[in-house]
Parts: structure tokens; sequence; C-alpha cells
């Protein structure tokens, strides 16, 4: 490839990042993942307030994921030298992404969760199930949000471990 193809590239991807940056609505929370250093966002929601719990829920309720946990800030490890990060905060680095973990939920920003690829039956039938027993709106976007991490999940067969983010 040229030099100007991959600047050209380059440019859009960055035109794309700041596209969403400018658009963000502060009311408006987001479940994602990244990969290959950028950060893929799958589903939005308006939830009017902070809405703790969804993925440990999944985790311990359910038996979904391998390991769940808060999270204050995430950003590539490529970053993590120009961030003035204490030594004592304690983080997780996972494909390339660094996770500032935290165990008060007045101080995440973020509820993450792994899934190993062979949880994806698993995630499924709880989507599944979710859609038809939901009670009220939260659940009934919860069942949505798992349905689109199975949709990801399902698209990307070569991701082995998946580490999925919710803003809170």
């Amino acid at each position: 490839m040229s030099s100007d193809w991959e600047y050209w590239v380059e440019q859009q991807e960055e035109a794309q990042q700041f596209a969403a940056l400018a658009n963000h609505n502060p009311s408006c929370r987001s479940i994602g993942y990244w990969l290959n250093g950028m950060e893929n966002e799958i589903w939005n929601w308006y939830p009017g307030h902070r809405a703790y719990g969804w993925m440990r829920r999944l985790h311990k309720d359910l038996q979904i994921g391998s390991h769940c946990f808060l999270a204050k800030n995430i950003y590539p490890a490529s970053e993590r030298e120009m961030l003035h990060i204490s030594k004592h905060q304690p983080l997780r680095v996972m494909n390339e992404i660094v996770y500032e973990v935290t165990g008060h939920e007045g101080a995440a920003r973020y509820d993450v969760i792994v899934l190993p690829q062979q949880d994806l039956v698993r995630l499924e039938q709880a989507a599944k199930k979710m859609v038809i027993a939901a009670k009220d709106m939260k659940e009934e976007h919860f069942a949505e949000m798992l349905g689109e991490m199975v949709i990801s999940i399902k698209e990307e067969k070569t991701i082995k471990t998946w580490v999925f983010h919710r803003e809170i």
C-alpha cells in the first residue's frame, strides 16, 4: 500500500472519531468493545440515570463470562505512557486495552465483562429469555443489549475472548 493511501485511511478514522466525540450526548450510554486499538460501539440507550449491576447480574446470576469488574477509565495500552496514572491505581490489561479498576460504584464509569467465545450459546439463550421475561423498559433494554453482544460475537469469530464495556 502506498503511504498516501495509509495516510488517507488514518485521516478517515480520525474524522470518524472526532465526529463521534462532537456528537456525543452526555445522557446517552453505550456498550462496546475494543478491537485493534479502536473502540466499537454496538448499542446506545438513554437510561435517565446511572444503572449499576447489569454485567455483574449477567456474570453472577446467569453464570456467563469468566469475570466482571467496574472501571473508572478505559484506554489503549499505547496511551498509558502519555497519561499520568498513579502507580497505586489498580489496572487490568486485556487485549492491549488498559482498564482502571475500581471497587466503588460511585467512582465507576464502566461496567465490564469478559466473555470467552464458548459463552456465546449461554449468552444467546439468556438474551432470548430476557426478551420474554422483561417486566419493564430497563429489562427490555438489557435484553436488546445482550442481543447486540451476541451479534458482535457471531460476526467476529476470530476473537477468542471478548471484553465488553457498558457505560454506567
